[in-house]
């Protein structure tokens, strides 16, 4: 029995199902250990189960033995700003929340000003990770910059904290701050 995991999208919302190719093929009349280009074939009846649906397809990953999931991915965008009221002109900033935790345990935080640029972009990632060269797996937040560059990653250890950051920043202490730079 073959299964994928099919990725589709409807109203900005992507949503994950898991599709049994097998039944599909025998729909559609057609014998799994067919001659036929297999992997075309199975594309193809995954995007039009998919359609039929009523969403759009996106791609798919193949997986040879998965428990059978249904799961959503809820993308959050909120136009936000500092929440004291008495700050004098608060800018907006653009958030937006994407939660990978059905597919791999992440979840993602963009955020930047509403009229800023793409280098203002600030992405946090939050997601159980190991302490470099350790087998200690723990809480972790990365934090990026410019979306790619991972710039300083926290992992908690007990009630302290280990912060790893990028070789290329410069580190320096001012008063209780610690500056990367």
């Amino acid at each position: 029995m073959k299964k994928v995991i099919a990725i589709a999208e409807k109203n900005s919302q992507q949503t994950i199902t898991v599709v049994d190719v097998d039944e599909l093929l025998q729909k559609a009349g057609i014998e799994s250990d067919s001659d036929l280009d297999s992997a075309s074939l199975e594309s193809k009846l995954i995007k039009k189960h998919i359609e039929s649906l009523g969403y759009e397809f996106v791609t798919y990953i193949q997986s040879s033995s998965m428990p059978m999931l249904n799961m959503s991915v809820n993308n959050i965008n909120k136009t936000v700003k500092h929440w004291n009221e008495e700050v004098p002109e608060r800018q907006l900033f653009e958030m937006e929340v994407k939660d990978e935790r059905p597919f791999f345990g992440q979840l993602y935080v963009d955020f930047a000003p509403v009229d800023g640029n793409v280098s203002d972009v600030l992405t946090v990632i939050t997601e159980v990770d190991m302490i470099p060269e350790t087998d200690t797996q723990t809480q972790s937040v990365k934090i990026l910059t410019d979306f790619d560059y991972q710039a300083l990653s926290i992992y908690k250890v007990n009630e302290s904290f280990v912060l790893v950051a990028d070789e290329s920043l410069n580190i320096s202490v001012q008063g209780n701050k610690v500056v990367f730079s």
